[in-house]
């Protein structure tokens, strides 16, 4: 009786945010908008694109309330480059700055709203408050939680290929018009997705949640068997006490990535004990007896070295200044910090830098 009186209440209040969450004219209100193209603003309000969107945004912002509520067709293009992040070469699509606050506010006041307690916690991507770093101490809180009740176990380090190329459009677009009953919401959503060819672009913030939902049925399958499980985007852990069971449930999974197109990276998928080195959001982890090793990257410190080395060039040509260089590797420091890389920076600081500290 409790449970059907409960049931009922739980239908009623989904209801109840289902209508709010459709009241598109309430939702694409000139105040959410402001807030949004106030918000999508931060850190590059320095450029002059910016700035000449800002004198008229009160007009810009009328605008594209009328567009959404007209559902017109917001899409403006790409602006295309290139970038190279630790060696590898990304294709960026960045969005038109017009574009990008309306996707700034479907995603605050629409798909967070909506969905965002329907993915798991140890989902830490794209979502306020979480972060790698809520995503290393999720990590650390698992394996101290584990190592209570077990001497000993094994972890299962999933990294995927290609994750955002490799996105399928049909179960997206399936989910949203299962999910929406507004045809204008509905259009907004799936023309986001469409807008590209294969996949989802680097460059837009609805993409970005897309990646965090696109296998939320996974995430609660695997929850569903072990407790200690937690992805950021395409990087994911299971840690268990046993390894053959471990490794029959990787099989079962991997078929489930398979089917949703997901490409595994099996230099990095793997089954490791917890007493060896693991990686994780760029971090090595293992574990030595009750305590928790946590070592960088040795790519991130050969990076961090040749940065450095870069610095001392321009800063002998005159380009550079002394207190940039010590800002910057103050902030290195705070980061490594969290991963006991003392000496590490202490090497770093007196066979590179040692002609400008002293």
């Amino acid at each position: 009786m409790n449970n059907t009186r409960r049931g009922k209440r739980r239908k009623r209040k989904e209801l109840k945010q289902q209508k709010e969450i459709e009241n598109l004219s309430k939702l694409a209100s000139l105040q959410n908008l402001y807030n949004a193209a106030l918000q999508s603003f931060r850190l590059v309000f320095w450029k002059q694109s910016i700035q000449r969107f800002r004198l008229s945004l009160l007009f810009r912002i009328h605008q594209a309330r009328k567009d959404i509520l007209n559902g017109k067709d917001i899409r403006q293009g790409f602006i295309c480059f290139r970038i190279f992040e630790r060696g590898k070469k990304r294709e960026i699509q960045s969005l038109h700055f017009y574009e990008r606050f309306i996707q700034k506010w479907l995603c605050k006041y629409v798909l967070l709203p909506k969905f965002g307690n329907t993915l798991i916690k140890e989902n830490s991507a794209s979502q306020k408050g979480k972060g790698t770093t809520f995503a290393s101490k999720t990590l650390e809180k698992h394996l101290r939680e584990f190592l209570i009740k077990h001497n000993t176990g094994y972890i299962l380090t999933v990294d995927f290929s290609k994750y955002f190329e490799n996105i399928k459009h049909e179960p997206l677009i399936q989910f949203y018009n299962d999910n929406f009953q507004d045809e204008r919401l509905k259009s907004l959503l799936i023309k986001a997705i469409t807008a590209y060819e294969k996949g989802l672009g680097l460059g837009s913030e609805v993409s970005q949640f897309n990646a965090i939902i696109y296998i939320n049925k996974i995430d609660h399958f695997v929850k569903n068997h072990y407790k200690y499980y937690g992805r950021y985007m395409d990087d994911s852990y299971i840690i268990s006490e046993n390894k053959e069971k471990l490794q029959e449930f990787t099989k079962v999974l991997f078929k489930k990535y398979e089917e949703m197109g997901i490409v595994l990276n099996f230099k990095k998928t793997r089954i490791v004990p917890l007493t060896q080195y693991f990686t994780f959001l760029k971090t090595r982890y293992k574990i030595d007896g009750k305590k928790i090793i946590k070592k960088p990257c040795r790519s991130s410190i050969t990076r961090a070295r040749r940065r450095y080395k870069g610095m001392i060039k321009l800063y002998k040509k005159g380009v550079m200044s002394k207190d940039e260089i010590s800002r910057s590797f103050v902030s290195t420091k705070g980061s490594m910090k969290r991963r006991n890389a003392r000496r590490s920076m202490y090497k770093l600081e007196k066979e590179v830098l040692s002609d400008i500290f002293i």
